[in-house]
């Protein structure tokens, strides 16, 4: 099971055309991916904004369709993290949702509440959070230093290159897949850009079967 704590990396994964690649990869089915039930309807919305590429829109519409809803989180746990700096509304509530849900797993585009999260993580409650979110954590560069180990660098590159992402820019991607890179180049990029939070990012090859 998979929390998406936000639609950044949902929606630059469908630009790349490697939205439902990435979850066949790490073997998790659309029923136990888990986002909140306002995000199921702001999702096609933003999209539809931000990207404007009917066919990405289309493969985000049909994503979100099927993927099932976050269950209620402890309120008073959640207002005793949003009194951290950092920990915003939307990203600590699903935080706290792959906190409860043990099994699972937390993908991720902002690392904003993640650096939060690491911050303060000797201070209650945020240290109980911290240390059982360890090792369950995806972010962006993650999600594509899987994909080059499972699918290859040569079809990631391609995809990045022709990505759709319309008003959307991402610099990592930018970087790490240039038309000069290679996979040497593009994995110390990705793992640069990560590095702030590697303590939380799920080990690649435990998420490779």
């Amino acid at each position: 099971m998979i929390v998406l704590t936000d639609s950044d990396i949902v929606f630059k994964l469908a630009g790349c055309d490697l939205l439902n690649t990435f979850f066949e990869v790490i073997n998790i089915p659309s029923k136990d991916i888990l986002i909140t039930s306002n995000a199921k309807s702001a999702i096609p919305k933003q999209a539809k904004k931000k990207i404007c590429d009917e066919s990405v829109c289309d493969d985000i519409n049909n994503f979100v369709a099927n993927v099932s809803v976050t269950p209620v989180v402890d309120y008073n746990l959640l207002a005793q993290l949003q009194s951290f700096e950092g920990m915003d509304g939307g990203e600590s509530y699903l935080m706290l949702v792959a906190y409860q849900v043990q099994d699972s797993y937390m993908a991720t585009g902002d690392k904003r509440c993640l650096n939060s999260l690491i911050a303060n993580n000797h201070l209650p409650p945020v240290n109980d959070v911290y240390e059982s979110l360890k090792e369950r954590v995806i972010c962006l560069e993650s999600a594509f230093l899987i994909l080059i180990e499972h699918v290859g660098f040569e079809i990631v590159h391609n995809k990045v290159m022709n990505r759709r992402l319309g008003k959307m820019n991402d610099i990592v991607l930018q970087m790490a897949f240039s038309k000069q890179s290679d996979i040497v180049r593009a994995k110390e990029y990705l793992n640069h850009y990560s590095k702030d939070v590697q303590e939380l990012l799920t080990p690649i090859d435990r998420l490779i079967v």
